[in-house]
């Protein structure tokens, strides 16, 4: 949004996930918050989060009349199988499209371009994660009782993949 896009698509994963309908949400947020339009065209899913699984929905998005200028890819391997279908497209990366991913793989920064990345504390989670759980363990708790929600900061990794203004 920052680089000047406006039409920006979102790939999601599967439906039922709260990954994936967190992630949903914080595109939809990041789009009102910037008075961006929301393009029902735009928002499409998955059938799971690998990178074959992305091609088609890539496709789908790239061939569109009114192509988006941007994509955001539930996680780095469908936005990887985003500009891999771009270029098979022709059509240039971040020039003609910016593609944006998240988690941070370390192999997404060794594509050509560079994937511009949402980096989240992994270590942090899986430290929290893990004191919860022996916390329940050690006071003799279900763990599948009660509900805990916990927001991370995340970072963005600016790469080569996404244009700058």
């Amino acid at each position: 949004m920052h680089s000047g896009c406006k039409k920006i698509a979102h790939i999601g994963g599967v439906l039922n996930l709260t990954t994936t309908s967190h992630r949903l949400q914080g595109y939809l947020d990041a789009l009102k918050q910037n008075n961006l339009p929301i393009n029902e065209d735009y928002i499409i899913h998955a059938s799971g989060f690998s990178h074959q699984d992305g091609m088609e929905p890539a496709k789908l998005l790239l061939q569109l009349k009114n192509t988006p200028d941007a994509i955001f890819g539930v996680n780095d391997r469908i936005a990887i199988a985003a500009m891999f279908t771009a270029k098979k497209l022709n059509l240039r990366i971040p020039e003609d499209v910016s593609i944006i991913g998240f988690d941070d793989e370390p192999q997404s920064s060794y594509f050509t371009p560079a994937l511009t990345s949402v980096r989240q504390p992994s270590y942090g989670i899986g430290m929290l994660s893990a004191r919860i759980l022996l916390k329940h363990i050690k006071e003799n708790e279900n763990p599948t009782t009660g509900f805990r929600y916990e927001v991370f900061k995340t970072e963005l990794i600016i790469r080569s993949s996404s244009r700058e203004i």
